[in-house]
């Protein structure tokens, strides 16, 4: 990999991309200033407001600049007010992008086992508070609870490289595969002492083979009969190790170089699930958010799976169904991305709305959160904020060490970035530790508290910019 890319697992969370910044600056000079056009157009000020046609007008922009291919649905309580399909699905094929194309779901899949195994316990089968080994005796590492594999807390599990380097270049990696090389292994966890928060798309595989040792079937049939019967979601499954395999017409994957599309498609040999590896439909994909706020099918879940997941007793930027959160409002989230697939899911249990959408085009890091946002906003306003697609001009992350040191805001919070090229980590005031990676020439980001950073410069001072959905910030550097 090159100097500054980060080698990270080999799906989930997705920070292996290195961009030039020659790219940055067509992206900052074209797009956005498209976009702001295209925003100040759209003064709904004084006017009815339809927030479907405002989201579709969005959309259907961001389509003709080549940036957003793929299916969007959006549900306001139980009625779909926008679904509609864009571009292609196979582009070699001439294969349309429907809302009913299965694409992959990446990390989604993540709430569906955490889900599960709530209602599991809920059933009597379990205690998510029992040591992993009970289960799985094999597991190396002692003072680790299920909840922990639900929730980043089992100190920094070794990612899928480790385990495709202990097999050969034939061999289908399971479930219990896995744990059979940890057991065998016994890898150094990247954070024993279990203050920091890891992403580990290995603790939750490892949950979803508890399910199966638990329930006596496999974990395709558990979230059949707890999730997708009850919905309807008819064209949600788990993928096939190998993709010939797969015989229904789905949604490939590609990335855009040098104005070009290429091949950028998820691998064979990928028979582990849980954190992963099911695929959906935009439209199926919405019933799951809907199913939070209109359905009878979760209110078994205790009230206390939302709250906060804790990590050495303070509170991770995920709840314990593994959705990111906000403090104010009853309003979820959580994305997935694996190699050319994006996929996104909002849902306000409050409000009642949820936006599902899903590309296969790699949607540029830079526009995933004020897309995200000016969505939600939408929803909620029937306008949405124009200056948030507005970059000033961005620092090159050359040299990551450089970027240590303390950070002071505004509000009075300390935003402390550490670490050296290999791995920076970030914290505010005395929350929890994130990693902090680098996916493009000038991007950074902290999965667990879902945190975008950019640096830009003010006043001859190095200023940080951190944005989320629910949360922005900007901190000066201590001098």
């Amino acid at each position: 990999m090159r100097k500054f890319q980060t080698k990270l697992h080999r799906r989930g969370k997705p920070f292996c991309c290195q961009q030039s910044y020659r790219k940055h600056e067509i992206v900052k000079h074209t797009l956005f200033a498209f976009i702001c056009l295209f925003l100040l157009s759209c003064d709904t000020a004084n006017k009815q407001v339809n927030k479907a046609e405002i989201i579709q007008d969005l959309l259907d922009s961001l389509y003709k600049e080549n940036i957003f291919n793929g299916a969007i649905v959006v549900a306001d309580g139980e009625a779909v007010i926008l679904s509609k399909g864009y571009g292609y699905a196979n582009f070699k094929d001439s294969v349309p992008f429907t809302v009913n194309t299965p694409g992959d779901g990446g990390s989604l899949a993540k709430t569906f086992t955490t889900a599960a195994l709530w209602k599991l316990q809920v059933l009597g089968k379990i205690n998510l508070n029992d040591s992993v080994q009970k289960f799985l005796p094999e597991y190396p590492y002692a003072n680790t609870t299920v909840l922990d594999l639900l929730t980043h807390g089992a100190g920094g599990l070794p990612g899928y490289d480790f385990f495709f380097s202990k097999i050969n270049d034939s061999t289908i990696l399971t479930n219990e595969m896995m744990a059979s090389l940890l057991g065998k292994y016994k890898p150094p966890l990247l954070d024993s002492t279990k203050t920091s928060f890891n992403y580990e798309n290995t603790g939750i595989d490892l949950a979803a083979l508890i399910i199966e040792k638990i329930t006596g079937k496999g974990y395709q049939q558990v979230l059949s009969e707890l999730f997708f019967q009850p919905l309807n979601m008819n064209a949600t499954y788990v993928r096939p190790p190998n993709l010939a395999d797969i015989n229904l017409k789905r949604a490939v994957g590609y990335a855009r170089r040098n104005d070009s599309l290429v091949l950028h498609d998820i691998a064979d040999r990928e028979g582990f699930y849980g954190s992963c590896n099911l695929h959906f439909t935009t439209a199926d994909l919405c019933k799951w958010g809907q199913s939070f706020y209109e359905k009878d099918l979760n209110k078994d879940i205790p009230k206390e799976a939302a709250e906060p997941a804790k990590i050495s007793g303070k509170s991770s930027g995920l709840n314990r169904l593994n959705w990111y959160y906000a403090n104010n409002k009853k309003a979820f989230y959580y994305w997935g991305n694996v190699f050319g697939f994006y996929s996104h899911l909002y849902h306000d249990d409050e409000k009642k709305f949820t936006i599902a959408f899903i590309t296969n085009t790699t949607l540029p890091y830079s526009l995933r959160q004020p897309f995200a946002s000016a969505l939600a906003e939408i929803m909620e306003t029937g306008k949405y904020e124009k200056q948030q697609f507005i970059l000033p001009d961005l620092i090159p992350i050359k040299d990551p060490g450089s970027f240590c040191g303390t950070y002071r805001s505004g509000a009075g919070n300390d935003i402390v970035i550490s670490g050296n090229k290999d791995l920076l980590h970030i914290q505010r005031n005395d929350e929890l530790r994130y990693n902090l990676y680098i996916v493009d020439s000038v991007t950074a980001y902290a999965p667990g508290i879902d945190a975008w950073i950019n640096f830009t410069k003010q006043q001859n001072r190095t200023l940080l910019l951190w944005n989320t959905i629910f949360f922005r910030e900007k901190a000066f550097k201590n001098s």
